[in-house]
């Protein structure tokens, strides 16, 4: 209350309580005295606005009531209407895990306002496809199960203040896959020197690598090239954004391995003791020809 005049002959009236709401431009005075009473409300310029106890829709401004009792007794105060404050808010965005998904979530953190809020959701059509509250004493706003889109978060605080929050949820430019790279056997039979190499492409980036035996799914490999493997099968699960991500799981890679080597050997004795006519003719499976050899008597 700016000014506040009275001229009377009797028991002036009184404004007993002032409720101003900025927010929705509304004032509302209650009067004790001699009623009833009859109210004249003008704006700085001199123009009425209203004629009651409360008068709403009312733009910024000074406003000044006149409010009479039953003997024409008088008071006169102003008071004044402020631009309301627009809601505003900081965003967190999670997009989505993987492209085509419609699992993003949004948390908006009201910076300004009185608890309550309410809110509208629109998309980038701005039709409606939400409206909700914040738990009740809460400035933060949680929005589940969000697509790619350009979004406009509409909130309304307790005081019936408003503002518009905009934010944008994307998603990868491809789709998560791998790249199947170069693989080597195991040498030998049951040597463990095989080597398997994949690369994640698309997605997020920021792949993480686990390499699984398929027999049993124990990790073997946390890097884009695992090596020192037996023979077997083995399958690359790679998930992006650091492992938080979209998850793929690659085809099964088989690490092979040569046959065990088994000579198998026809002997002829030497026929006489001292003699050296005896002979060995060995032939040899498996393994990877050719074959070398490599002959000694033990000694």
């Amino acid at each position: 209350m700016s000014k506040l005049y009275a001229q009377c002959t009797n028991q002036c009236p009184v404004i007993a309580n002032v409720e101003i709401n900025s927010c929705v431009g509304v004032i509302t005075i209650g009067v004790t005295g001699d009623g009833p009473f009859t109210y004249s409300w003008e704006d700085s310029g001199g123009n009425i606005v209203g004629t009651s106890f409360i008068v709403p829709g009312l733009a910024a401004d000074d406003y000044t009531v006149t409010v009479t009792d039953k003997d024409g007794d008088t008071v006169t105060a102003t008071y004044t209407v402020t631009n309301p404050p627009n809601l505003v808010g900081s965003v967190v965005v999670n997009d989505v895990t993987c492209r085509g998904d419609s699992d993003a979530q949004v948390i908006v953190t009201m910076a300004n306002g009185s608890p309550d809020y309410e809110w509208e959701l629109f998309n980038g059509s701005m039709n409606s496809i939400g409206t909700g509250t914040a738990p009740p004493f809460s400035n933060i706003i949680t929005l589940n199960g969000l697509g790619v889109d350009n979004y406009t978060l509409s909130v309304t605080d307790d005081n019936g203040c408003t503002g518009d929050i905009t934010f944008s949820v994307i998603e990868p430019a491809d789709f998560l896959g791998y790249s199947i790279g170069a693989s080597s056997d195991a040498t030998c039979f049951n040597s463990s020197d095989g080597t398997l190499t994949a690369t994640g492409t698309g997605g997020w980036g920021n792949y993480v690598y686990q390499w699984e035996r398929v027999s049993d799914g124990a990790v073997v490999g946390t890097s884009s090239t695992v090596t020192g493997l037996p023979a077997g099968d083995y399958r690359l699960v790679i998930t992006d954004r650091s492992g938080t991500g979209c998850t793929i799981t690659t085809p099964n890679q088989t690490i092979g391995s040569p046959p065990e080597i088994i000579p198998s050997a026809n002997i002829d004795d030497a026929l006489c003791n001292g003699d050296a006519n005896g002979s060995i003719d060995l032939s040899v499976s498996g393994g990877v020809a050719p074959y070398s050899y490599s002959w000694s008597n033990g000694a």
